[in-house]
């Protein structure tokens, strides 16, 4: 049965990223294949907080979750058990800084053991089905601001639907790369695209705003991105 519902593990190797000491995973999930009794099978800790949860939510969660219990057994935590914050954020062993990302079929994990308790680093990996053209438009306003269109507008080769989708998903992974340690919401106007290398696939976000005061208005951080045929893949760490 779990063979049905998931994928083998893929531990991937980023090229275009400077080394990372961590470890990087994907694997696929078939909704379909879902049933409860998948979470025993698996040794994911079913949580109350899906008790009125549909199958598509439960069958996430529980595909994010296995595949964060391989990437950490393989940093040297096995068994350990990821709980719920109050956040609703996944909470990591005091050494890690962990991120869990899914689209309908794909789940990542990233996860980085630290020399120090909390992590003055961070981590963050997201991955997006491609948006159609009209929904990139709808959304234009709320993921970028007037400056950062005119600097996709630079990229003609790409299309919107492209531009919007990676702009969104590295977004998405800065933000679950610095929540640990602002504690707090922030939105996707609160940081801009400045750089996009397409030869390398690679982006430049900078903060607009400061977040506390470690992470500052104006600091800069770099990521990589895949690009498939149907989703992408943003990384970043610091």
């Amino acid at each position: 049965m779990p063979d049905s519902f998931i994928t083998a593990v893929e531990w991937l190797n980023l090229p275009q990223a400077a080394p990372f000491p961590g470890k990087i995973a994907r694997c696929h999930f078939a909704v379909t294949a879902y049933c409860d009794a998948l979470f025993a099978e698996l040794g994911v800790v079913f949580p109350s907080s899906l008790l009125r949860a549909v199958p598509k939510r439960r069958a996430e969660f529980l595909a994010g979750r296995y595949l964060a219990s391989r990437v950490l057994d393989s940093l040297g935590y096995p068994h350990f058990t990821i709980e719920i914050g109050e956040d609703r954020a996944p909470r990591w062993p005091q050494t890690v800084r962990g991120s869990i990302s899914h689209n309908q079929d794909t789940v990542l994990c990233v996860a980085q053991r630290y020399e120090t308790s909390p992590p003055l680093g961070g981590v963050g990996i997201d991955v997006e089905t491609l948006m159609e053209e009209q929904q990139a438009l709808d959304f234009l306003p709320m993921i970028v601001n007037g400056a950062e269109y005119e600097r996709l507008r630079r990229h003609p080769q790409l299309s919107l639907s492209v531009l919007l989708t990676l702009t969104f998903s590295a977004k998405e992974s800065l933000f679950k790369m610095l929540y640990p340690q602002v504690g707090r919401l922030f939105g996707f106007l609160d940081a801009q695209l400045v750089s996009l290398n397409e030869e390398e696939c690679r982006f430049t976000l900078e903060l607009t705003m400061t977040l506390n005061e470690r992470l500052r208005a104006g600091m800069r951080f770099e990521g990589v991105y895949q690009l498939r045929c149907h989703d992408i893949l943003t990384f970043l760490y610091y």
